[in-house]
């Protein structure tokens, strides 16, 4: 409980029984879970309705994935969630019945591996390791794509949507010790998207959290690049 944030006290603690948890989102009285564990990747969903009593209501196990699970990611949007499966593509299910998910589909780039996404109405932006897709979700068992760009030797790290503009992390010329650069990109159009700066002076990239109009960052796991970045997005075309 944060109820005196200089106190934090523990109420309840749950065993998802897997390696690793990598990501966790809660909409409503349903917290979701996405990991490495059980023969693959798992998604979990917990209701939490009383906190003090965690209670599991859906596991989907097994679902196949590739490359580090460190990038294991998901976005949630519209009761669907869309799970990173990195080099194995996106596994989309439906959670509009949190006690009975159900997958709908699944997309994989040929030639590239999923490294972060971020949803906009209909559409989800797709951070591939060196380039950049938006996908029409309308219908996800139909997936369309609607805008593609390709930036060869400019690694994508992390990625966040807040009112229409994407903040996009970056290490030019090489990962992990490129150089870190922040683009800031207008997505009220997402089928062209438009960028409205960049930021270089960074120092590491590998977390990335908004809050109001702050931007924060974190260092890479660099020895020696563990400071916090922050920047002031009140104008976003112009950080300072």
């Amino acid at each position: 409980s944060l109820d005196d944030p200089a106190v934090p006290t523990q109420i309840a603690t749950f065993d998802a029984h897997v390696s690793t948890m990598t990501e966790f989102h809660v909409q409503g009285d349903y917290l979701y879970i996405f990991g490495q564990g059980m023969g693959g990747a798992f998604f979990q969903i917990v209701d939490v309705s009383d906190p003090s009593v965690p209670v599991a209501v859906a596991l989907l196990a097994g679902i196949p994935y590739g490359g580090s699970p460190n990038y294991l990611s998901f976005t949630l949007h519209e009761n669907i969630a869309y799970l990173n499966c990195v080099n194995e593509g996106l596994t989309i299910v439906d959670v509009n019945d949190p006690t009975n998910p159900q997958i709908l589909a699944s997309y994989a780039h040929p030639n590239d591996y999923i490294r972060a996404t971020a949803a906009v109405d209909n559409y989800l932006v797709v951070a591939l390791s060196q380039s950049i897709l938006v996908l029409d979700v309308a219908a996800p068992a139909a997936l369309a794509i609607v805008f593609s760009y390709q930036h060869p030797g400019i690694y994508n790290e992390e990625m966040i949507l807040d009112d229409y503009i994407l903040y996009l992390t970056q290490y030019v010329s090489g990962e992990p010790i490129g150089t870190p650069v922040l683009r800031i990109v207008d997505v009220h159009n997402p089928t062209a998207p438009i960028m409205l700066a960049s930021h270089e002076d960074l120092i590491g990239i590998r977390l990335l959290y908004k809050h109001h109009n702050i931007i924060l960052s974190t260092g890479s796991g660099i020895p020696g690049f563990s400071q916090i970045n922050s920047l002031d997005m009140t104008n976003p075309a112009q950080p300072v």
